[in-house]
């Protein structure tokens, strides 16, 4: 979908979704309701996710950015 700059990766893994992490994906046309949250994954590579309700968003680390990827989670 689109990527981000690394310095979002501390709050990643804060499992927090910063305001400014909010606009820029807002700016890219995805909207988060009041029950968005991050998660986190094991693997180095695969900083985690942000889940809002059945929509969820990967978040991978390649190339020295953080590249955020569309998933959808089957209810």
């Amino acid at each position: 979908m689109f990527s981000i700059d690394v310095v979002f990766e501390g709050d990643l893994n804060k499992c927090f979704i910063s305001v400014k992490l909010k606009d820029i994906f807002k700016t890219e046309g995805v909207s988060f309701s009041g029950n968005a949250k991050v998660t986190k994954e094991k693997k180095e590579e695969i900083k985690g996710g942000v889940i809002d309700g059945k929509k969820r968003y990967m978040v991978k680390k390649e190339g020295g950015m953080l590249n955020i990827y569309k998933n959808a989670i089957n209810s």
